[in-house]
């Protein structure tokens, strides 16, 4: 079964990560607050793009803030009612902000209107949400992109080290994908001073990774 799919044409004026809030007690003027490392799996059906399961790594300060009120017996697992929680109270109101999430093909923009099968756990020390984004959008031209970034740069989101990227499904075998930065979308962050992965500060503008998908002898 797929889900909704939000179309829209232009941008949305989007001011404070929600998930932010649940960790910073008041706005400062260092960015990005939050690091995350992405895995997708992107499911094809032929020429049909039809849904992409997200991974996200998060960064020690945010798995201890999760597991600090939610984990309640402190035994690193996430039960059902804890997991119904961590969605509840720090996950679902992304849908305000597209989950991140934002798909290009053939021109058009699209964006989840909800995700499945959520869940959230713990590896190698750190956080991980994952989640299952469906769509059902035919690739016309052969290739499609999707960006995950936050744009207000509250969180910096990048593919994780290693082999971040899976396509599956019919189709996938004659698939083709490269990781690029999308120049078209420049993301302008206030204050005066900003803290990279690294620890070094700095200051400008950001530019977010996007996967690019060519379908083959379709």
């Amino acid at each position: 079964m797929f889900g909704e799919i939000k179309h829209f044409k232009g941008g949305k004026v989007k001011h404070l990560s929600p998930i932010v809030l649940l960790v910073v007690p008041a706005i400062v003027l260092a960015h990005p607050h939050m690091f995350i490392d992405t895995e997708m799996e992107v499911r094809l059906n032929g020429s049909v793009l039809s849904g992409v399961q997200i991974t996200w790594h998060f960064d020690p300060m945010f798995t201890a803030a999760i597991t600090g009120d939610f984990d309640s017996n402190g035994n690193g697992l996430f039960s059902t009612s804890e997991t119904s929680e961590v969605f509840n109270n720090a996950f679902s109101n992304l849908e305000t902000f597209d989950y991140f999430t934002f798909v290009s093909v053939d021109g058009q923009t699209y964006s989840p209107s909800r995700i499945e099968n959520f869940s959230v756990y713990m590896e190698d020390g750190a956080l991980v949400y994952q989640f299952y984004c469906p769509f059902n959008i035919h690739v016309e031209e052969g290739v499609f992109r999707i960006a995950i970034y936050d744009s207000t740069y509250y969180c910096d989101i990048l593919y994780k080290e290693g082999s971040p990227i899976t396509i599956s499904g019919s189709g996938s075998e004659s698939a083709r994908f490269e990781i690029e930065q999308n120049s078209n979308i420049a993301i302008s962050y206030g204050g005066t001073v900003s803290v990279s992965r690294e620890g070094s500060t700095y200051s400008g503008t950001a530019y977010p990774q996007q996967l690019v998908v060519y379908l083959q002898a379709l």
